[in-house]
């Protein structure tokens, strides 16, 4: 406090003499300002010196703190690479995997429904370990089963042990998923939010975009199994030593950790009887997201006759857009409420996604395929941070079902448009596929209107 009287005393007597030298007034003033930048600077070094040299613990903790949040995002970044290249293996290469245990297609598929079974049924039990531990080590044990899996996967020697492992994956998946979007809603405040969400929503779809490319080379180079030891481990190890660095280990209130299985029950009752709660986990539901893209490109290859080649051309540009789609939604998050922009993206998706089978040229139907994919990432984006919005004091319990019900949409959204294109098979295949594009537009309209006539946002 010397320091910055002697330093400010200094300034009450430089005005005078600089009146004597016979400046004029605006010379002064810009003179004066930048006098006093000086001043203030020199004042915060010279405090900052004296605290160094008075305490030497200040430095280091400073250093650590700044050192940590600036890894926070990146290492629920990665974390989320690691996830979208472990849940994305089993669909690229289910054709490899099928001919190594000698199976039909459809038994090897079976890897992605266990995978998905095991979310739904790990999202309802994170609803409860989510209040009774901390955020911080759920995402490190959801990381070293994705880490666990991968090494199951690459040595198992039998379909049986895969389809194990694949659930092993999922359970740690949805953890990952789960705490990723909770440490982001506890830890940042509300004007980056949307940024924060639409970076680790970018994150998982990046996959697609360079992942792709990756699983080609290293399966090959050796078999399919290289993909999970050499890709799959290491980010998903490099995941866990970032969340060790940049994430902080959140307290638990008391209440909370001694939270009992009827205390539970009871809250989860009231989650579901607020109406905003309900309805907006009833659209997650309904929001079919990007479960079209695979009827879309059987379309195109059927109806327009397109080349493999041309298909995973169309593949890396409908990443690219996903991509752009979820910064989008960072962007403009701050200008319009989470609400407006979740009702509008899952409405336009919805619009473009039927569009795409009813229009006659395949240009035009891939420029509805565009907009329907920056839709659908902006309105995963957005409604994430709709579900944060909702329950602050239980975000984690809100989130973990909003994981259930979207991903219980994501297994029923397939089951339908197949049961579709199977009840229509005798029909065309124009005729087949418009059916499914209702049944996908339907069924995002209606989680639209839920969410603009039942769910309230707060900001």
């Amino acid at each position: 406090m010397n320091i910055v009287k002697k330093l400010n005393a200094h300034q009450t007597h430089i005005l005078p003499h600089l009146d004597r030298k016979g400046y004029s007034f605006l010379e002064l003033e810009a003179i004066w300002q930048i006098h006093r930048k000086i001043t203030a600077g020199l004042a915060r070094l010279l405090c900052f010196a004296s605290l160094q040299k008075s305490d030497n613990t200040f430095r280091k903790p400073y250093i650590v703190e700044k050192f940590r949040k600036r890894l926070f995002l990146p290492s629920l970044a990665v974390s989320a690479f690691a996830v979208a290249i472990s849940n994305g293996l089993v669909t690229l290469l289910l054709l490899e995997i099928a001919s190594t245990f000698q199976v039909n297609e459809g038994i090897a598929v079976q890897l992605r429904t266990v995978n998905a079974a095991a979310e739904v049924v790990l999202g309802l039990l994170m609803s409860f370990l989510a209040v009774r531990f901390r955020h911080k080590n759920l995402l490190l044990v959801g990381l070293s089963l994705v880490a666990v899996s991968a090494v199951g996967s690459f040595l198992a020697p039998t379909l049986s042990l895969m389809l194990f492992f694949s659930f092993i994956e999922g359970s740690g998946s949805i953890m990952v998923a789960v705490t990723s979007f909770t440490l982001i809603g506890d830890s940042l405040p509300l004007d980056k939010k949307a940024k924060a969400v639409s970076w680790l929503v970018a994150a998982g779809y990046l996959f697609s975009f360079i992942g792709t490319p990756l699983i080609s080379f290293f399966a090959d180079i050796g078999s399919w199994r290289y993909a999970f030891s050499l890709l799959v481990l290491p980010v998903s190890i490099g995941g866990i030593f970032l969340v060790i660095l940049g994430v902080p280990s959140s307290k638990i209130k008391l209440q909370q950790s001694a939270l009992s299985i009827r205390a539970y029950l009871n809250m989860l009752k009231q989650t579901f009887l607020n109406k905003s709660v309900a309805s907006c986990l009833l659209g997650g539901l309904f929001f079919t997201g990007s479960a079209f893209g695979v009827f879309a490109i059987a379309f195109y290859r059927q109806h327009y006759l397109i080349s493999r080649t041309d298909s995973v051309y169309i593949l890396l540009v409908v990443a690219f857009l996903a991509i752009v789609g979820s910064l989008i939604a960072g962007q403009i998050g701050n200008r319009f409420s989470s609400k407006s922009l979740t009702v509008a993206s899952v409405l336009g998706s919805g619009v473009f996604s039927s569009l795409v089978f009813f229009v006659p040229c395949l240009w035009i139907a891939l420029v509805f395929n565009f907009l329907a994919t920056v839709c659908i990432t902006m309105a995963t984006s957005a409604y994430h941070c709709l579900v944060l919005e909702q329950v602050p004091h239980s975000r984690s319990t809100t989130m973990s079902l909003y994981r259930v019900f979207s991903g219980t949409g994501c297994i029923i959204a397939p089951a339908l448009a197949g049961g579709l294109l199977a009840s229509f098979a005798s029909s065309s295949i124009v005729t087949s596929y418009l059916a499914v594009g209702i049944g996908f537009g339907a069924m995002n309209i209606f989680a639209a209107c839920l969410l603009y006539f039942f769910t309230k946002s707060t900001c």
